[in-house]
């Protein structure tokens, strides 16, 4: 499968090169202890990470694999260095959602850790009854939303 070529619009854009470095502290960055040094590289194939850029500065990304049947979220993480009403994370969700309906995909998937689960609630996910155990994050839910 190629890789999908998105045209993105700020706050909205890919991970680049020069966000290595740029300050950015989550809720799970003191277990999975994840950069954005390390997600560059992850933007490849059919692997994406998408940031909410606002002045130069990451406030959250999200990293997504595309199935060629649906997206998969892998991580979506706000930096919480900035404080902000914008719901930057959320808003990556969405655009997302809205990528995902144009390209005709019918659903998204995703694993939540346990804390998490309601938040993907509020925004139309619901538990399959799939559970995975992750050395990193313990028990983690798995959640679609149907786009139908």
């Amino acid at each position: 499968m190629a890789r999908k070529k998105f045209i993105l619009n700020l706050p909205f854009r890919q991970i680049r090169k020069s966000d290595c470095g740029k300050p950015f502290a989550n809720d799970l960055s003191t277990i999975n202890k994840v950069t954005l040094c390390d997600l560059v590289p992850e933007n490849r194939k059919n692997n994406y990470v998408f940031v909410y850029d606002v002045n130069g500065d990451v406030l959250a990304f999200l990293a997504f694999h595309d199935t060629g049947t649906h997206f998969h979220l892998d991580l979506a993480e706000t930096n919480r260095m900035f404080e902000t009403d914008l719901k930057p994370g959320r808003k990556l969700v969405l655009l997302v959602e809205e990528i995902s309906a144009h390209l005709g995909y019918d659903k998204i998937t995703l694993y939540s850790v346990e804390n998490k689960i309601s938040l993907y609630k509020c925004l139309g996910y619901r538990k399959t009854g799939k559970t995975l155990q992750d050395d990193v994050y313990g028990v983690l839910t798995e959640m679609e939303k149907p786009l139908s």
